[in-house]
């Protein structure tokens, strides 16, 4: 026992920083195209939000701890689309495929 909890203490000590990372975003792994998306943030403040597809790219300042709203329009195109969120040096990022 006294061997194993100072080995424990130094794992926990370790995983520490990575706990601290950004996060990914709560993303669906699927959204069928022509449909509107909703996703979820925390924190508060202005962030600055990017959503790149196949065949478009868009950015604007959104609010954290608001949903962010991604119209029907902006996921017309078959494909891979990356979402990110930037707020000063912390960025929350994920990918979901329409």
């Amino acid at each position: 026992m006294r061997r194993i909890l100072p080995a424990v203490c130094l794992a926990l000590c370790l995983m520490a920083p990575a706990s601290l990372a950004a996060q990914d975003l709560q993303l669906p792994a699927t959204v069928a195209a022509g449909s509107g998306l909703t996703i979820p943030t925390s924190g508060n403040g202005s962030a600055t939000f990017y959503l790149i597809g196949p065949s478009s790219a868009a950015k604007r300042q959104v609010e954290l701890g608001h949903e962010i709203h991604v119209q029907p329009r902006e996921l017309r195109g078959a494909g891979r689309y990356t979402a990110i969120v930037r707020n000063g040096g912390s960025t929350q990022s994920g990918s979901f495929y329409v």
